[in-house]
């Protein structure tokens, strides 16, 4: 039996409610026989569930709605015979002395003290999904749990959601992509080969070694969607922002997504174009071929949960996926104490060859002769770039014509091969020169599941929310402004996304730039930002008669009329700390590293003045804000009550939200609010 968010009270009568399909609770009071009666009202559970991104900030949400003033729930009246079990307010006080009475004036807040919880993180699409299927009307072959008011999530309204759901920002966040910038050196030993003259360098334990893309500090929007959709194989296939500079060291690119059902996934898919989660060309055996069309072994991106670095391991890798890291272009190699080992298109591996300037070839002497691959150098591939020693510049290689051998007993070199390029050489008169390319292998002295995680991690790409990892490491920014510059965060002292690495010494990382704009407060406030999203609670706004609508206790808290959003909270007061509702609100999203919803300044800095809320066509106005029901009091009679939320929400003409709006009419206060009712599902 599916479980209810009522199951903890015994005795629940509903009867009469006013919003269509509504759960506003009843309590009842169950006092002995002939026990004095006092006058009740309805106490209401409210349940969140959804967006991994958004749950601690919205627990600290509740908490500080729960922890509002409200009436009395105990008593300390000598004339009742037993104090009341119920929750359910008391009417004129008692018992608490932090409880007042009910009204407008001094419970402004949470009148009948209503409790706000939220369900563990499941993605903000599935908790879309919980709320739009709950009914039972919109059928789905998965297990759904019922009893959730409203939905949490960091997207927003998708072409596919069904009607009758208003989406209510509260705060702002941005996306960027994630990356470490050093690792533990674990006692590794690097050789780089270069003809006969290897180069051996070693890393005793402590000492952190820096990453591929240690260097990159920015890069576009198009080389994000290039290293997504299969293009960019290799880190050394990447540019700094102005695309003039490859900055990336030699490593193929390991693509890392969230499940799908993340709002952070959602918002980085509409941001790319299309979807990062799916079957794209990434993590592929051939590598180094930038030409996505002819990557082989394709198994796409490793699937962690959102804004989680702690399953960014070599765990995560799925059996095809680690079948195609064992194979000629392996990254890393699982077994023995030997990985990680690249072959560095740039410098290397000498081979004698002669070529002039302006010539678009050249010629190589190959490998010794093998009867499975002895025509073709080993290591190269079209799409390759390769440098000329003693030649400036760098070169794309734009074909090879595979090397003849004789067939003689010896396998004599008949015919080199030819490799071709897409630019001519650049020298100033002719020359003998060589091209080459360095092989590079990094040796443990014991290769651990430690050692193979820290691969995996060298070579990683993920996005994350920006307001995740400045909550989860506390590292920083440098600087004010818009080119102000986030820290990297030192995961042996700093939560790095929840991957408990401060065991291991050496990790670093960071999230980087995007298109030359720095990811910073600056941007996020002000949009500059090239993934910019708001944040959103989701609730039923009656229009969709599949979905039951929202019960006012609901709407009290989330919706754009109530406690998170109505303007009169910058006067009204929590008496506990004399500071505002506006301000206490406002410092508990900042602590969780995202930024509230208002009109701010030029210097991006939030202030407490409202905006314009937006106007949609079922607002919460416009819905039933008052609940009624019945109570069984202690002689087992059924007795009415009437809650009228109306009186503390931010609605023109009622209670404290007496004509407080805009001047072109819409509601202002600190949330912006949007709606599926244009949409075509129903």
């Amino acid at each position: 039996m599916a479980k209810s968010p009522t199951s903890r009270f015994q005795r629940v009568v509903v009867a009469g409610l006013a919003v269509a399909g509504a759960s506003a609770l009843t309590l009842a009071a169950s006092l002995p026989a002939g026990a004095a009666t006092v006058s009740q009202s309805a106490n209401n559970l409210i349940v969140g569930s959804g967006s991994s991104t958004t749950y601690t900030m919205m627990q600290q949400l509740d908490l500080l709605f729960n922890n509002a003033p409200s009436c009395a729930l105990t008593t300390a009246n000598s004339s009742v015979a037993a104090q009341p079990l119920d929750f359910a307010c008391i009417a004129g006080g008692g018992g608490d002395p932090l409880a007042l009475t009910a009204s407008p004036t001094n419970t402004p807040e949470n009148p009948w003290a209503d409790a706000v919880v939220e369900e563990p993180a499941i993605g903000s699409s599935n908790g879309i999904g919980q709320l739009t299927k709950a009914s039972g009307v919109h059928t789905t072959t998965q297990n759904v749990y019922t009893g959730i008011n409203f939905a949490r999530s960091s997207r927003g309204v998708g072409s596919g959601d069904y009607t009758g759901l208003n989406f209510v920002a509260y705060a702002e966040d941005a996306i960027s992509w994630f990356h470490f910038t050093s690792i533990p050196g674990n006692d590794q030993t690097t050789t780089q080969t270069n003809g006969a003259n290897p180069v051996t360098t070693a890393t005793p334990n402590g000492q952190t070694v820096a990453t591929p893309s240690a260097a990159i500090k920015d890069i576009t929007l198009a080389t994000l969607q290039s290293i997504y959709n299969g293009t960019f194989t290799n880190w050394n296939q990447v540019h700094d922002a102005d695309n003039n500079n490859i900055v990336g060291g030699n490593a193929p690119i390991a693509v890392f997504s969230a499940q799908t059902g993340s709002g952070t996934q959602s918002q980085f898919k509409t941001s790319l174009g299309f979807d990062p989660s799916g079957s794209t060309k990434v993590n592929c055996t051939n590598y180094g071929n930038t030409l996505a069309s002819a990557n082989t072994g394709c198994q796409g991106p490793i699937i962690i949960f959102e804004n989680q670095l702690a399953s960014l391991n070599a765990s995560s890798v799925l059996p095809a996926q680690n079948a195609i890291l064992t194979g000629a272009n392996a990254w890393p190699a699982w077994t023995g104490t030997q990985h990680n080992t690249l072959v560095n298109n740039i410098s290397g591996i000498t081979v004698p060859k002669v070529s002039s300037k302006s010539s678009t070839s050249i010629y190589m002497s190959s490998p010794a002769y093998n009867s499975s691959t002895s025509s073709v150098p080993a290591n190269l591939a079209v799409g390759d770039v390769i440098t000329l020693s003693g030649i400036a510049g760098t070169y794309t290689v734009g074909g090879i014509t595979p090397a003849v051998f004789n067939t003689n007993a010896t396998h004599t070199l008949k015919t080199p091969a030819i490799v071709a390029l897409t630019s001519p050489i650049a020298a100033a008169t002719t020359v003998a020169t060589t091209v080459s390319w360095t092989k590079t292998t990094v040796t443990n002295a014991i290769w651990t599941v430690a050692d193979q995680n820290a691969t995996v991690r060298a070579d990683a790409i993920f996005f994350y929310s920006f307001g995740k990892w400045a909550n989860q490491t506390g590292s920083g920014i440098t600087g004010s402004g818009a080119t102000s510059t986030l820290n990297v965060a030192n995961c042996t002292t700093q939560d790095c996304g929840s991957a408990n690495l401060g065991a291991t010494p050496g990790y670093t990382a960071t999230l980087g730039n995007l298109g030359g704009v720095n990811i910073n407060k600056f941007n996020d406030i002000n949009q500059n930002f090239p993934i910019v999203r708001y944040l959103f609670n989701v609730y039923s706004n009656g229009f969709n008669t599949k979905i039951s609508a929202a019960t006012p206790a609901t709407l009290n808290y989330v919706s754009e009329a109530g406690f998170l959003c109505k303007p009169q909270n910058t006067t009204l007061k929590d008496p506990a700390t004399g500071r505002s509702w506006t301000s206490e609100i406002q410092a508990t999203i900042t602590a969780q590293g995202f930024f509230p919803i208002s009109a701010g300044d030029a210097n991006g800095a939030v202030d407490t003045n409202p905006v314009d809320e937006g106007s949609v066509a079922h607002p919460v106005s416009a819905m039933t804000l008052t609940s009624t029901g019945s109570i069984e009091n202690g002689s087992g009679a059924q007795t009415s009550t009437t809650n009228d939320y109306s009186l503390y929400m931010n609605v023109s003409g009622t209670g404290l939200a007496g004509n407080y709006q805009s001047t072109n009419g819409d509601p202002s206060g600190f949330c912006v609010v949007s709606t599926t009712d244009g949409n075509a599902g129903s």
